[in-house]
């Protein structure tokens, strides 16, 4: 139904930018600031500022902190899904979290798209990004069968045990 007005040729109106990414890019500016102006030092503002700007200072990083936490990136999120699903204790090295992360991100859009009507897929492709999507999780989501194991086990141990009496 929204996209009726395109296929009737119709005049569309532009949807205005996001938000979370207005906030986004005007949070990493505001660490770049903080990095690069002489005035910031070890937490807080010094230097020819007076007390309003100072305690607006304060504010907007306050924000930009609290928006990070509670508003990550696309790629934050992507990368803390991909921690929590792979099935090994140590941390993978950041370039190749990064290639994981880009994978997923390659699937994400392309299944996006297609839904959204943005391009058309045939078949073929269709399958083969299905087929990728299907082995990105599979080699993801591997079974935790402790507590399998541990039935199983109890399970023996009573066959033993009555083999025994």
């Amino acid at each position: 139904m929204e996209k009726i007005p395109q296929y009737l040729d119709l005049p569309v109106r532009v949807k205005p930018k996001n938000l979370r990414s207005e906030v986004q890019n005007l949070s990493e500016e505001w660490k770049k600031t903080c990095e690069r102006s002489e005035c910031f030092e070890e937490g807080s503002w010094h230097g020819e500022i007076d007390g309003s700007l100072r305690k607006l200072l304060q504010k907007l990083g306050k924000f930009f902190d609290w928006f990070s936490e509670h508003y990550p990136t696309r790629s934050k999120q992507t990368k803390s899904m991909l921690s929590y699903l792979d099935p090994f204790v140590s941390k993978l090295p950041e370039p190749i979290m990064e290639l994981r992360a880009k994978e997923w991100k390659e699937i994400h859009d392309y299944f996006n798209d297609v839904s959204h009507h943005r391009f058309d897929s045939d078949f073929d492709t269709f399958s083969k990004w299905l087929e990728a999507l299907e082995y990105f999780l599979l080699d993801r989501f591997v079974p935790k069968t402790f507590d399998d194991h541990k039935i199983i086990d109890d399970i023996i141990r009573e066959g033993e045990e009555n083999a025994k009496a």
